[in-house]
C-alpha cells in the first residue's frame, strides 16, 4: 500500500483510511506524526492525492517539498470504454503536467456492443488512422511512454481508469513480461473537479469534444495545474 497525503481545507484531524476501490490510503488531516507502515508524515497541506513513499516537508507558504519524484513525473489519464457492463477499453490518453508530452491511442478493431451513448458520442470523436492500434502495439507503445518517466505518478478522476491503464499496459493480456512501475493517484478534491467543469464551460470547442480521451486528460491536467498554482 502507498500513502496519499491528501488534505482538506477544514483541517480536521483524521486517521489514514484505505480506499477499497483503488487500494490507496487517503489522509484528510493537518496533523503531525507517524502514519501506517512506518512512513513519517511531517505535515499535510491542501493538495490532490499525490502518492508518496518519502517524507513531505511543509514550509510556511504551504508548498510541499518532496524528495524523489519531480513535477516532471506527473501524468494525467483519461479512458473511454464501450459500455458499463463489459467496460472494454476504447481509447486512452496520458498527458504530462506541462502538456509537452502526451500519449493517445485507440483499439483496433473497436470493441463490439457499444452503448447507445458511446455509439452516438464517443465513437464519432475517435481519430482513427495512426491512432488506431492492435492490442499488442497499443500495449508496447504505452509501456515505452510510461517508462520514459522516472517516477510516473498518474492522476485520474475515476477508479476504473486505473484498471483500464493496468490492463492496457499488458497489451490486454497479450504481454507476459514486466510493465513499468507507476503510482496511481485518484483525484477526489472537489475544487479540482469543479475547475474541470469550469474548464469545459469556458471552452465550447473543448466541450463539443468532451469524451475524447485526449481532450478529457488535458482538461484534468489544466484543472489540477490551475488549482495548485503550478
Amino acid at each position: 500500500m502507498l500513502l496519499t497525503n491528501c488534505a482538506v481545507a477544514n483541517r480536521r484531524r483524521w486517521q489514514p483510511t484505505l480506499c477499497r476501490s483503488c487500494d490507496t490510503y487517503f489522509c484528510d488531516t493537518q496533523t503531525v506524526g507517524t502514519a501506517r507502515r512506518g512512513y513519517r508524515i511531517v505535515g499535510f497541506v491542501p493538495t490532490v492525492c499525490i502518492l508518496t513513499t518519502s517524507p513531505s516537508v511543509v514550509i510556511p507558504n504551504y508548498r510541499p517539498i518532496r524528495p524523489g519524484p519531480s513535477m516532471a513525473d506527473l501524468l494525467f489519464l483519461d479512458t473511454e470504454w464501450n459500455n458499463d457492463a463489459v467496460r472494454e477499453l476504447v481509447s486512452l490518453a496520458l498527458v504530462n503536467a506541462d502538456a509537452t508530452q502526451c500519449f493517445y491511442a485507440e483499439r483496433a478493431p473497436r470493441p463490439r456492443v457499444p452503448s447507445s451513448f458511446v455509439s452516438k458520442v464517443v465513437y464519432p470523436l475517435l481519430d482513427g488512422g495512426d491512432a488506431a492500434l492492435s492490442d499488442e502495439n497499443f500495449g508496447e507503445q504505452l509501456r515505452v511512454f510510461v517508462a520514459s518517466f522516472d517516477h510516473p505518478r498518474i492522476h485520474f478522476d475515476g477508479a476504473i481508469d486505473k484498471r483500464q491503464l493496468a490492463r492496457a499496459l499488458t497489451g490486454f493480456g497479450a504481454w507476459n513480461g514486466e510493465v513499468p512501475a507507476w503510482e496511481p493517484v485518484l483525484v477526489t478534491r472537489q475544487d479540482v473537479l469543479g475547475e474541470l467543469e469550469i474548464y469545459f464551460g469556458c471552452r465550447p470547442e473543448k466541450a463539443a469534444r468532451r469524451h475524447h480521451a485526449a481532450v478529457d486528460a488535458e482538461a484534468l491536467r489544466a484543472a489540477y495545474v490551475t488549482i495548485l498554482g503550478m
